[in-house]
């Protein structure tokens, strides 16, 4: 076909080819499309943010980074304080880029 409303698909795993006119259904798309890729997640495997478990588990994060500050405020010279913010940022960060 060499019309101008032909494309051309190309599979770059196995090089093969098949060409689609306009207003066709191309039964050979799903033959081209590379399976070996990783599935992307989906909200669906991502829910587990929604459940009681992981909420409680935040907001114990939220009093722990409470009691975090408080030490922080009575005994500044302690090193452990900067370990733990690091900690409670990093939880902090993972929740959000889950969340979006």
């Amino acid at each position: 076909m060499s019309d101008r409303n032909s494309y051309k698909l190309l599979n770059n795993n196995a090089n093969a080819s098949a060409t689609v006119s306009r207003g066709s259904v191309c039964r050979s798309a799903s033959r081209l499309s590379s399976s070996s890729r990783a599935p992307i997640p989906t909200r669906a495997s991502l829910s587990f943010v929604e459940h009681d478990a992981f909420q409680s588990f935040m907001g114990s994060a939220l009093l722990g980074n409470l009691v975090v500050l408080a030490g922080e405020t009575d005994h500044p010279e302690w090193a452990i304080w900067g370990y733990c913010d690091d900690g409670v940022l990093a939880l902090f960060l993972i929740e959000v880029a889950v969340k979006l």
